[in-house]
């Protein structure tokens, strides 16, 4: 900690913690090098270069134009990312699966259904759904009608797939209300995504090394490793679905992806005959009465581990083998990131592969000072949750890094994209300030592009010469540069362990959000980290603690779901046994995910779950924080809480460093500040701004903080002593001045007023 203090005052900070995007569209040399070098005058040294599009990507003139790029990056001694597709997102492979490999499209099921009434005897019906030409028929099954709602009876299901001759099912149908239904492949989806790659099929995924990242390396390899530092994927996703946060299983009218023996990986994952998981096909988007939760838990599985194995993996290998990082993030909005359509299904699966955890946040989803209520903003949706967005999306990046050690805790968030010129530094500066706070250590700002006049996506840093703002986004890169550095080292010291529950969601039963739980938290100043189920798996429980790679927490906090999956409860109740704090938020799991058909099978598996959860408690979820403090799981704690202070605390052997961010736009923060597991003799503040140090009173492990609002501070604890630090002074006396200000317009890149305002 001592070493990155030391190196940030002698002005010898990493510089690799910033890598802005520079859009591309085919422009001449001259404004590649006028954009480039505006990127190095902001003390930035690397740089990711983004087709936004380039028309001719891969093509001869882009060979030429990133040949040049190179060079002059080379020249600069500044370091190179490329965004790894024609245009965003990720998966298009330079439309090369529409050109070459049609076979290899995107694959998906969906569902037809007709009612019918029996009984009938001898009857038939109309089973070519679908377009022959482009579609073909999977399945074909039926089920007896509950009478709730669209559920049918799993007890009663008929597989008639068999049945079908001639382009008719026939069926002499029982008594009874009976739904027919019939499952299809199909190539239909949003046209956006018809020619994108195919996740679950490892061939078609290969397309994207194909045709990009080996081409680029048959060209650059001896810039690999050195000047070029990697490839960036930008929101990759199922693409099954377009516009919408929420697309999971249970939609009727959803499609679904799916590959060849989707069958036969769903039989043995949910431990079935392939016949009986045929049968249960339905259960994806309707509800078959006791039946439903193990279809789609083994789906989501599935389909996960599938992406995770077929794109991250593969790509991340393929980039390691060479000597270079592949990083990047999926869509995260509002929860997608373990759901389908734009969504990965799992953020930590998606991210697998990665040498870095990644995040975005653009398009308003944060504003300044709305903290507590949804707000407007650009995407898709056109609203915002701060309990997502500011409470949760942070500490999913820094999470994912500081469970993986193959991340090495780098956390990169893209930020201030598409907020418009209106956005300003200021609110630049607070976004960058929470997104500190939250863990994030690497930075991608978004963005400088080199046409001119670029209507696309604003703020743009240089703009041609023309945003005014641009000689004083220097000092925010070199402030965060500097912030970086310091919070990269270390170890995050952490409270709770907040379960990533993606299974209390495919379970289908009623579920709580885990950012339900994170706010809590994160408002009560206990950090936490978010785990997911297969970091659980080899996490160790030591001297009542959980540990997952280096990080440690006193607690693992799940919140509600009303069904989980049997291996899951037996992972907690394992932990559970081993001394870990266990605690499930407001109520205990009623079942696990496993068939039944009667409503002893259900009592038994009831009775079984109830058994594997003995070990673990309940607290509701706006109790959870007392709880903690009650229980002394606590790190940092302020005499007056209040719901706007976030903290950060990385610790390494020579030195604690604690960064203070206040959310606020309408309060300052002046309270005592305890630190409940101070080790040091010494405490300071680094104004990481002016690049300074000064001493900071502490009276046995209890201090002063002062955090005006929006305002933020970073304090180190250490041994060694800065003799020559001064005192920072707080209070200070203020006078108003009287004095009235003339404000002209000046145009840009002229020295001549001409309007006075």
């Amino acid at each position: 900690m001592m070493e990155r203090i030391e190196h940030c005052l002698k002005g010898k900070e990493d510089t690799s913690h910033i890598f802005p995007f520079l859009w591309l569209h085919g422009e001449e040399h001259d404004r590649l090098v006028e954009e480039i070098d505006a990127v190095y005058n902001s003390g930035i040294r690397e740089i990711c270069f983004e087709s936004r599009p380039y028309e001719d990507f891969c093509g001869d003139k882009w060979w030429e134009d990133f040949a040049f790029m190179l060079q002059e990056a080379r020249k600069r001694n500044m370091r190179v990312w490329l965004l790894d597709d024609k245009h965003f997102p990720t998966g298009y492979a330079n439309g090369s699966i529409e050109k070459k490999y049609p076979h290899l499209r995107r694959k998906c099921v969906r569902i037809e259904c007709l009612d019918v009434a029996g009984p009938v005897i001898g009857s038939s019906f109309i089973a070519d759904r679908y377009d022959k030409n482009s579609e073909e028929l999977v399945s074909v099954s039926a089920y007896r009608r509950t009478g709730n709602d669209e559920e049918v009876d799993g007890r009663t299901g008929v597989l008639l797939t068999s049945n079908v001759k001639n382009g008719l099912v026939y069926w002499d149908v029982p008594e009874g209300v009976w739904r027919v239904f019939f499952v299809i492949k199909t190539q239909r989806g949003p046209a956006h995504f018809k020619n994108y790659i195919d996740m679950c099929d490892e061939e078609s995924c290969h397309v994207m090394i194909k045709e990009i990242y080996e081409p680029h390396y048959e060209r650059f390899g001896k810039y690999f490793g050195n000047t070029f530092r990697g490839f960036f994927s930008d929101e990759p996703c199922f693409a099954n679905n377009i516009g919408s946060y929420y697309d999971t299983l249970g939609i009727p009218s959803l499609i679904l992806p799916w590959r060849n023996y989707m069958i036969e990986m769903l039989a043995k994952r949910a431990d079935l005959s392939a016949e009986e998981a045929e049968l249960l096909l339905p259960g994806l988007w309707y509800e078959v009465s006791g039946k439903t939760s193990r279809l789609r838990y083994a789906y989501m599985e599935t389909v996960t581990h599938l992406y995770r194995d077929n794109f991250s993996r593969m790509i991340g290998n393929w980039c390691r083998e060479r000597g270079v990082l592949y990083i990047g993030h999926v869509i995260e909005d509002m929860n997608t990131h373990m759901r389908l359509g734009y969504g990965s299904g799992h953020f930590f699966r998606a991210l697998d592969g990665q040498d870095m955890s990644g995040i975005d946040v653009v398009l308003h989803q944060i504003l300044p000072g709305i903290t507590d209520m949804i707000n407007k903003s650009s995407s898709s949706r056109g609203v915002a949750d701060p309990n997502f967005f500011i409470n949760t999306l942070p500490k999913l990046g820094a999470s994912c890094a500081h469970l993986d050690p193959k991340k090495k805790n780098r956390a990169m968030v893209e930020l201030y994209g598409a907020y418009g010129f209106a956005e300003g530094l200021s609110v630049m500066k607070y976004l960058t300030d929470l997104m500190l706070a939250g863990g994030m250590n690497h930075f991608v700002p978004h963005a400088f592009t080199a046409k001119d006049n670029d209507p696309d996506c604003p703020p743009h840093f240089y703009a041609n010469g023309r945003n005014p703002q641009f000689p004083s986004f220097k000092l925010l890169m070199e402030y965060l540069q500097r912030a970086s550095h310091v919070l990269y080292g270390g170890v995050h010291v952490a409270n709770a362990a907040v379960f990533y529950n993606a299974e209390g969601e495919w379970c289908g039963g009623k579920y709580r959000l885990f950012q339900d739980v994170a706010s809590v938290l994160a408002k009560a100043q206990i950090d936490f980290d978010i785990v997911p189920a297969d970091a659980l798996e080899n996490a160790v429980v030591k001297d009542g603690k959980l540990v997952v790679n280096e990080e440690k927490f006193d607690a693992l906090v799940i919140s509600y779901s009303e069904v989980l999956p049997k291996k899951l409860l037996e992972i907690f109740d394992s932990l559970a046994r081993k001394g870990l704090c266990v605690i499930f938020t407001d109520d205990y799991p009623d079942r696990t995910e496993e068939n039944f058909e009667s409503e002893e099978e259900l009592i038994a598996i009831r009775k079984n779950t109830r058994k594997l959860v003995e070990r673990c408690i309940t607290v509701p979820t706006d109790m959870v924080a007392s709880y903690f403090k009650e229980k002394g799981f606590v790190d940092v704690e302020l005499k007056d809480p209040n719901p706007y202070t976030r903290v950060l605390h990385m610790s390494e052997d020579d030195g604690d460093a604690y960064f203070f961010f206040n959310l606020s736009m309408e309060k300052d923060v002046d309270t005592k500040v305890y630190f409940r597991n101070n080790r040091f003799a010494n405490f300071y503040e680094y104004d990481i701004w002016n690049n300074k140090v000064y001493k900071y009173p502490v009276d046995k492990d209890e201090a002063r903080l002062v955090l005006p609002k929006g305002q933020a501070v970073l304090l180190f604890a250490c041994n060694d002593e800065f003799e020559d630090a001064p005192a920072k002074q707080y209070d200070f006396d203020f006078k108003k001045l009287n004095a009235d200000f003339d404000v002209y317009l000046i145009e840009s890149n002229n020295k001549m007023y001409y309007d006075k305002m």
